[in-house]
């Protein structure tokens, strides 16, 4: 399932992975949704060895994503399924997208892939990464790893590249990185649960990659954690300084209440876990999950809907997160480790409305207490956070470790500047020091004539202007040492504040500081 609401109309969609296919409805009245089409049983995306172009097989898994604001993405785990492009735009046409008559057909189909289990939205740069994916023989060097898309022109997408290198790659969050990483800032970065990271099969977990280079991805790092079993998933929040991760498989191999990580990620190749919050009540598994204004919204399947508030001041690592709504969609049971009930929501339409959807009780659409929304709220200087999230930022922001570097210049030409003055000062001095000389021993030789009177005056006159003189200079000095002191305190004060450590520093530090 994934979500798009219209910036001309302010109506809101959800398009909903089907057995056979997928459905679009429009949701902008929550209590009335309206079903406006259907897509179903595809052709094959190319012809299959025995050149042939049969319907696509049916299944469950389907991926659906959102790509430039207006062109819905689909994939699916049926052989041959490729990517679908649709134009959202055609919603606001008559016809078969609004009268739910005839089935919809796509605009345009990628079939350099055959299987797809996700697909991850690169929204700045344009990539699209299929994960988990198979080739069916295009391209083999591509199993289980990351295949690149050129979707530019979305119409139009072109093969890119291929890196298997890190072994299996299950989902990811890709976003132009604006954290506390100075190394990474402003790079493209993505961050997956990674289960063979390490090397092999069951020795993973979070992996972070620099995806500048398509032809030669790079691993940042890969952190594992106690209890791993299947790194599934993760949400970055706005700041770009925590990821919130699930592993999908941790509560049945553990036999552990349903667990959601944090990592501390403002040092992107070192990540810390900063918690691995049990919820005290559940031990369903959990899926996937979203961060939306200091909220998480959980896709727990058996418990069904979980909404967590987020506690960037906890001193304790249960303190992290507290739940404060939930939504059981599968009640006959919530403390068994089976895969039904909820499989995905979306919450970023705003207003404290949720969509989720299941494997086979349908689509539930939500709306959270004013108690609860009233406890969201939007972070100051937020960044960008990929292809859902409603926040962004003006990409041209400066980012703390821009910032100190911008500081620290302009210290260094304030002193710079300082010192070409007192050079010039001296010089200029130096040279009226001459000029005096040359006067009082010219002066001197023609007053030898004169009487005593005059000889005092103009004895007078230099004194005074070598005590003006004298004084400026010693003026000049002190007040140049009293400045260059000022500028080293400067300096010194800035390195304290805003140096290098900062980079350290933990969100918590980062919000108090805020």
């Amino acid at each position: 399932m994934w979500g798009w609401t219209d910036k001309k109309s302010q109506s809101h969609y959800v398009i909903t992975g089907l057995r056979h296919g997928i459905a679009f409805y429009d949701v902008t009245e929550g209590a009335k949704p309206k079903l406006i089409g259907k897509y179903l049983n595809p052709l094959a995306s190319r012809p299959d060895d025995a050149q042939r172009r049969p319907r696509c097989a049916p299944s469950w898994w389907k991926d659906l994503k959102i790509i430039k604001d207006r062109y819905l993405l689909l994939a699916s785990e049926a052989a041959l399924f490729g990517i679908r492009v649709y134009d959202l735009y055609n919603l606001r046409k008559g016809g078969a997208w609004v009268t739910g008559a005839d089935e919809i057909t796509e605009d345009a189909v990628y079939g350099e892939v055959s299987t797809i289990h996700n697909m991850v939205v690169s929204e700045e740069r344009g990539f699209v990464y299929a994960v988990g994916s198979h080739s069916g023989g295009r391209h083999p060097e591509c199993e289980g790893g990351f295949h690149v898309v050129d979707f530019k022109d979305p119409i139009k997408p072109k093969f890119v590249s291929c890196q298997t290198k890190f072994g299996y790659i299950h989902d990811c969050e890709c976003v132009v990185y604006r954290g506390q990483d100075p190394n990474y800032y402003g790079k493209e970065v993505c961050f997956c649960g990674a289960p063979a990271c390490k090397g092999q099969e069951g020795e993973g977990g979070l992996g972070i990659f620099d995806m500048e280079n398509k032809q030669d991805i790079k691993m940042i790092s890969c952190t594992g954690y106690n209890q791993s079993s299947f790194p599934h998933q993760g949400w970055l929040d706005d700041l770009h300084s925590l990821f919130f991760f699930s592993d999908e498989g941790d509560e049945g191999s553990y036999k552990i209440h349903t667990t959601t990580m944090i990592f501390d990620v403002s040092d992107l190749a070192n990540p810390k876990l900063v918690t691995q919050w049990a919820n005290p009540i559940t031990t369903s598994i959990d899926h996937n999950l979203f961060y939306y204004r200091e909220m998480l919204f959980e896709s727990n399947y058996e418990s069904g809907l979980r909404v967590l508030k987020l506690n960037r001041n906890a001193t304790k690592p249960q303190d992290w997160l507290q739940e404060v709504a939930f939504f059981d969609i599968f009640p006959p049971v919530t403390t068994v480790t089976t895969f039904n009930g909820s499989w995905g929501a979306w919450p970023f339409f705003g207003g404290g409305k949720v969509v989720i959807t299941t494997e086979r009780e349908g689509m539930f659409i939500l709306q959270l207490q004013d108690s609860v929304v009233n406890q969201m709220k939007d972070l100051p200087n937020k960044n960008g956070t990929g292809d859902s999230s409603e926040s962004g930022t003006d990409g041209n922001a400066l980012s703390p470790p821009v910032f100190t570097a911008v500081i620290t210049i302009g210290i260094t030409a304030i002193v710079a500047i300082i010192t070409v003055g007192l050079v010039i000062s001296r010089l200029y001095w130096k040279g009226r020091n001459s000029l005096y000389d040359i006067a009082m021993q010219e002066s001197e030789m023609d007053i030898h004539d004169d009487d005593d009177d005059d000889a005092l005056v103009l004895s007078n006159d230099v004194g005074d202007q070598d005590d003006d003189q004298y004084g400026e200079e010693r003026a000049l000095q002190n007040m140049a040492g009293n400045m260059h002191s000022l500028v080293e305190g400067d300096g010194e004060g800035h390195e304290s504040e805003s140096g290098p450590h900062d980079a350290q520093d933990t969100p918590l530090q980062e919000e108090e500081e805020g």
